[in-house]
This record gives C-alpha cells, sequence and structure tokens, in this order.
C-alpha cells in the first residue's frame, strides 16, 4: 500500500489476479490509495477502484521522449 502513495498523480499499469470491470490489465492515472483499494483514471475518463487484494502486479509507466 505504501508503495502505491509514491505514485499518485502518475500513469500505472495494473494487472490483477481476477477480471476487474471484464479485464485483467487496466492502465491510468493513480488517484487515490485507501486502506482496501486503488482508485485508477483510464484514458476514457473513467474512475474504477480496485482491490488491493486483486492486484497481482503494478508498476509505474514511464514516457520517455
Amino acid at each position: 500500500r505504501s508503495d502505491f502513495g509514491r505514485v499518485i498523480g502518475r500513469r500505472v499499469r495494473v494487472i490483477t489476479a481476477v477480471p476487474v470491470q471484464a479485464c485483467l490489465e487496466h492502465r491510468g492515472e493513480l488517484l487515490s490509495v485507501g486502506l482496501e483499494a486503488i482508485v485508477l483514471r483510464l484514458d476514457s475518463g473513467e474512475e474504477i477502484p480496485i482491490p488491493l487484494s486483486q492486484i497481482a502486479r503494478a508498476i509505474q509507466e514511464i514516457n520517455v521522449r
């Protein structure tokens, strides 16, 4: 949980162990970190909660230009 706190406001890729809203992989801006879930703003603008217990892997995305 503390690792997520360092990347609030940045783009992340989250892979879940089970589908969340019919997908296993989610990309977007990390908006918040709670006790039980994170909230991502997807590229579509939709904000979705992802339970911490369902996250298999998460990485910060870095744009190199």
